[in-house]
């Protein structure tokens, strides 16, 4: 989320990433991977529950880019984890 620098390139990258996802999975649904039927996932993925994920996810984006402050706390925290984890990779290969 926080690789984009605008609110639509994150939203493009969102919309086409859902798009993407529901193509799979009418296939495998096709393929007989998954339950259900296409109809059923159609009704699924057109619902109100998606549109606010969706809203929600937006809400995200704009909270953690748009506020400096936001933005600052959430660079501090990735860079802690990621010495954290080299650090535990570091310990488990050596």
């Amino acid at each position: 989320m926080l690789a984009f620098d605008t609110c639509d390139e994150y939203n493009e990258h969102m919309h086409r990433g859902v798009k993407e996802r529901d193509q799979r999975n009418i296939i495998a649904i096709k393929k007989g991977l998954i339950g259900g039927t296409v109809e059923e996932y159609m009704d699924k993925i057109n619902g109100k529950r998606r549109q606010e994920v969706i809203e929600w996810k937006k809400e995200g984006f704009s909270y953690y880019k748009m506020n400096k402050e936001n933005y600052r706390k959430a660079m501090d925290e990735l860079k802690k984890r990621k010495v954290n984890n080299l650090k535990y990779i570091s310990d488990v290969l050596l």
